[in-house]
């Protein structure tokens, strides 16, 4: 093995470093999911809140034309509620997929490093003078 191909080694040691970071990062999991859902479910219940104690008139016009009724709420809730379990019951196949994919872009950049340092070496040795 010469110096190059052990370049390439300790440069794909250290993409798969960084692809393992972004995969701690950015790999969608039970936590983040469930953050967005009570997060939604939070403005679901603040929306409930605020048309139940809307006063005047006016008031209840724009939450009925923007918001809707306190039952159009509590469905979009429910709703909410059933997508938030089926996201849970798919998390693994996503992960699964997410883990390949990066894998995948890993292993190409890798062979795409290899292969350009194959092709520079190549058209740098066709440059140097033959030895007679």
């Amino acid at each position: 093995m010469n110096g190059w191909q052990r370049l390439w080694i300790v440069l794909s040691v250290l993409l798969a470093i960084a692809a393992g970071y972004i995969a701690y990062i950015a790999m969608p999991n039970e936590a983040r999911l469930t953050n967005v859902h009570k997060t939604l479910m939070a403005g679901y219940a603040y929306d409930m809140k605020a048309i139940a104690n809307a006063k005047d008139e006016n008031t209840k016009k724009f939450y009925r034309e923007n918001v809707g009724t306190i039952e159009d709420v509590g469905n979009r809730s429910d709703a909410e509620r059933k997508k938030h379990e089926l996201r849970l019951a798919e998390l693994p196949g996503e992960q699964r997929e997410f883990i390949i994919s990066l894998t995948l872009v890993w292993l190409a950049i890798c062979i795409g490093i290899y292969v350009a340092g194959w092709v520079a070496g190549w058209v740098y040795r066709g440059f140097r003078p033959k030895k007679v």
